[in-house]
């Protein structure tokens, strides 16, 4: 591996880029929300659609000695200054017998959020084209965490394995698959009732490449803006609002048992 990669994976996993991460506050002071109510607040059509044109810019960054090139996107709530905030990482993967550097993108979007203090992750999306799970050995119509981040993502705190959406998507974003945690270890340990939604759109102009992510893309929750807003609102937009309903509930159902 090369001096100049060397020093991108030590600047990408110590010190995260500001450019990377966009803050969007919230209505509510959530410091000391359940994350029930962290994620029934957050998990939106549009930042849904935002972390996958996030995920899918930052894939353009990857090193992979074989071009299988991933992009992840992580939203998350920062206490400080109160504010949702997305970050991104990407995969960088020698050839077997080189230098050691085997960087997931998922686990490296996770590393930069555990460095801004993230808490209460709403969403991980990874967006890349996919393949047999070297794990399970499960064919998938987009591609899943591995084993390797699985095991990652269940032992880190900032992910709740039943409420932290996890969204996988083809980067033409017409297939998306959308998940918990803990759906997702089922389908891999061969359970039959793993509860994984998958998403098969037509082609779409706010599915094409922008030249910036600096601003959440607005998608209103409001099916008759126009037809394509129509589209996403009444599939994965009506899966989010049914989820969000779900969480927010549970959330009141717990208060009012602890009351």
């Amino acid at each position: 591996m090369s001096v100049d990669l060397t020093q991108q994976v030590q600047a990408l996993l110590s010190r995260p880029s500001k450019s990377d991460f966009e803050q969007i506050r919230p209505v509510f002071d959530l410091a000391n929300a359940p994350r029930e109510v962290v994620h029934g607040l957050s998990l939106t059509p549009a930042n849904l659609l935002h972390s996958m044109h996030c995920a899918r810019k930052e894939r353009e960054k990857a090193e992979s000695y074989r071009g299988f090139n991933v992009g992840a996107a992580v939203m998350g709530l920062r206490i400080r200054p109160g504010a949702f905030t997305f970050v991104t990482g990407h995969n960088i993967k020698d050839r077997p017998g080189e230098a050691a550097i085997n960087i997931h993108a998922e686990q490296c979007a996770l590393e930069k959020a555990r460095q801004l203090d993230l808490q209460a992750v709403s969403m991980v999306v990874v967006v890349s084209e996919t393949q047999p799970d070297q794990q399970s050995g499960h064919e998938m119509c987009t591609l899943h965490p591995c084993g390797l981040c699985r095991s990652a993502l269940a032992s880190n705190p900032m992910i709740d394995a039943e409420t932290t959406l996890i969204a996988s998507a083809l980067p033409n974003f017409r297939t998306i698959e959308l998940y918990s945690l803990a759906a997702l270890r089922k389908f891999h340990e061969g359970s039959a009732d793993a509860q994984i939604t998958r998403f098969d759109l037509p082609a779409l102009k706010m599915f094409e490449p922008v030249e910036a992510t600096d601003k959440p893309i607005r998608i209103e929750d409001d099916a008759s803006t126009n037809a394509e807003e129509a589209i996403w609102n009444n599939t994965v937009g009506a899966y989010l609002t049914k989820l969000r309903i779900e969480l927010l509930k549970n959330s009141s159902a717990q208060s009012s048992l602890e009351s």
